[in-house]
């Protein structure tokens, strides 16, 4: 019983784990979407729920930073830059946003 009591907590953690991957997912496509319509800080707010979700994913870092570039708050994308290159050292993006900021 013990075995698989310990089965379903793994199976549980995943799911919830595997939920909030979605999630995030779904925060950068609707983050594109205000991108799109100019909506920056929109984009920003739902970025930051997937960064919130998954704090290593350079692309979601990138996106973010260049959604609060976009939005005014450079001192911000510069922060969130620099993440996503600690993250992800060889990203192109984040080392031409951060170029492009200075």
């Amino acid at each position: 019983a013990k075995a698989q009591g310990l089965d379903t907590v793994a199976w549980e953690t995943s799911y919830k784990q595997t939920a909030l991957r979605k999630k995030a997912k779904v925060c950068a496509m609707l983050a594109d979407s205000y991108g799109l319509q100019l909506e920056f800080r929109k984009a920003v707010s739902v970025l930051k729920e997937a960064v919130r979700i998954e704090p290593e994913n350079a692309d979601y870092l990138c996106k973010l930073a260049t959604a609060q570039a976009a939005s005014g708050d450079i001192e911000g994308a510069r922060r969130t830059f620099q993440k996503c290159l600690k993250a992800d050292p060889e990203n192109e993006k984040a080392a031409q946003g951060l170029k492009d900021l200075k």
